[in-house]
């Protein structure tokens, strides 16, 4: 059997920790409320949510503000060796709640993909990124999107107005979450 560790999350030490089976828990605290007084929260284990079938979390920090992570990246950046290469994680036996260190693997989109489609989850005539015909912009758009460095405040708004997505869609191209990432550096 397999021994489960902790650690604290990385910019939440002494608020939560993460094991290598997948759970998040809270830390026993004392916080000042918002009338002054002081108040004790036991640690528990938290349950979150199911978010596209991924487990997600919701963590706060001393500011008070609500921080979303998927309990599976957390994992894998405190578990698994960091590969700056590969920046998505892989749930190796396509169970997307098993969250154990050992059932994920860093991987890029391509390798994410390729496995899926290697095993049949996925159908092979599918199309995906500028062959989907459901997309308006051209990976050359997207991908000169990428190389800017700097925007002036409002740019990026106008831009996303001018190309028709939402800021949301433009940001994830920017942060190479959606449509690939560059390798501009």
């Amino acid at each position: 059997m397999v021994v489960e560790r902790w650690v604290d999350v990385d910019g939440f030490e002494g608020f939560y920790q993460v094991s290598s089976h997948g759970q998040i828990r809270s830390l026993r605290r004392v916080v000042a409320k918002k009338n002054g007084l002081m108040g004790t929260y036991p640690g528990r284990e938290l349950c979150g949510g199911i978010t596209r079938g991924y487990r997600k979390v919701c963590l706060y920090h001393g500011d008070g503000k609500a921080h979303n992570h998927y309990v599976h990246r957390l994992v894998a950046q405190h578990f698994l060796a960091p590969d700056t290469e590969r920046p998505y994680v892989n749930h190796k036996n396509f169970d997307t709640t098993d969250n154990r260190d050992s059932n994920l693997e860093w991987c890029t989109a391509k390798e994410n993909v390729g496995h899926t489609l290697k095993h049949g989850r996925l159908r092979p005539g599918r199309h995906y990124g500028e062959a989907n015909h459901t997309v308006r912009i051209p990976d050359v758009v997207v991908r000169t999107i990428q190389q800017k460095k700097r925007w002036k405040y409002g740019e990026k708004t106008r831009v996303a107005k001018l190309l028709g997505v939402t800021l949301t869609t433009l940001c994830q191209w920017l942060n190479g979450k959606t449509r690939g990432a560059t390798n501009a550096s």
